[in-house]
């Protein structure tokens, strides 16, 4: 399944002024899943970076961020202010 805009809409929150993730809740997922994860911060740090699992697949938090805003991931995403965890 690839990953597009609106179904990474459907199932995470995306604030651009905190860079914060969160799950929603997800009709794909039982209700223990929801339970644990839906409105908790999506991702865990990675070498200083978020590292977000979707459908078993891995991306950075700023690779989603960019597909979240934008509708697309280009070949290389950075931070402007060199900071890992900044996703904002």
């Amino acid at each position: 399944m690839k990953l597009t805009q609106d179904y990474l809409k459907s199932i995470l929150k995306y604030d651009p002024l905190t860079g914060i993730s969160i799950w929603r809740h997800r009709e794909d997922k039982d209700s223990t899943w929801n339970t644990r994860y839906a409105g908790s911060t999506a991702g865990t740090f990675i070498d200083g970076y978020v590292s977000i699992r979707i459908n078993g697949m891995a991306w950075f938090g700023h690779q989603l961020a960019f597909l979240y805003m934008k509708g697309y991931i280009p070949t290389l995403v950075d931070h402007k202010d060199r900071h890992r965890d900044n996703n904002s």
